[in-house]
């Protein structure tokens, strides 16, 4: 895949946030309405980060970007429930932005 693609682009991924667990989303009516629970998420990103590295190679295109550090302290503090803070965006944006222009290195 590495091959079809300019050598000047780069693909991130981003890992998926939690969602705030409300009584909608977490009843057991007979089966939970939503995926989103953090056990749940936490394998969705387990898969990405795996896939992304599997992609990897000798021109490693391919960059997982872990953002959990930064929301997992608040997951459950939104005031909506479903949407992160204004100031875990901005802190989420400025994080991926810093990697994405490599001032931020990643370990590989």
């Amino acid at each position: 895949m590495q091959d079809t693609l300019p050598k000047d682009v780069e693909i991130f991924a981003r890992s998926i946030n939690y969602n705030g667990l409300g009584d909608l989303y977490s009843k057991c009516d007979p089966i939970p309405y939503d995926w989103r629970s953090p056990i749940v998420i936490d394998g969705y990103n387990a898969v990405i980060a795996r896939v992304i590295r599997d992609l990897g190679g000798p021109q490693n295109k391919f960059t997982y970007v872990d953002t959990n550090f930064l929301v997992s302290p608040v997951w459950d503090s939104w005031k909506d429930w479903c949407h992160l803070s204004e100031k875990a965006v901005i802190a989420q944006a400025i994080y991926v932005a810093s990697v994405a222009f490599g001032v931020i290195k990643l370990p590989v």
